[in-house]
């Protein structure tokens, strides 16, 4: 694992050099903002707090909270 900037611990997993699912434990309670080069959801305790297509994440965290982030397919625009 990692510390990150604003009080925050990060374990990330990866599979052929793309993360697939990073733990995120917020020790002070402090915005959170994850930056990837894949869609990224956010959930706690089995509920969604935030996702992005655009690979950029912002939410709000509760002090010694956990969040599971993890990768996800973009609906094909194409598809009608």
């Amino acid at each position: 694992g990692l510390r990150a900037r604003g009080g925050f611990e990060v374990d990330i997993k990866w599979r052929a050099g793309v993360m697939t699912h990073a733990r995120v434990t917020s020790r002070c309670g402090n915005p959170c903002c994850l930056v990837a080069s894949v869609p990224l959801r956010v959930s706690r305790d089995g509920r969604v707090v935030t996702e992005s297509t655009q690979g950029r994440c912002q939410f709000i965290t509760v002090k010694d909270g956990i969040y599971d982030c993890t990768t996800f397919s973009k609906p094909d625009e194409n598809v009608r």
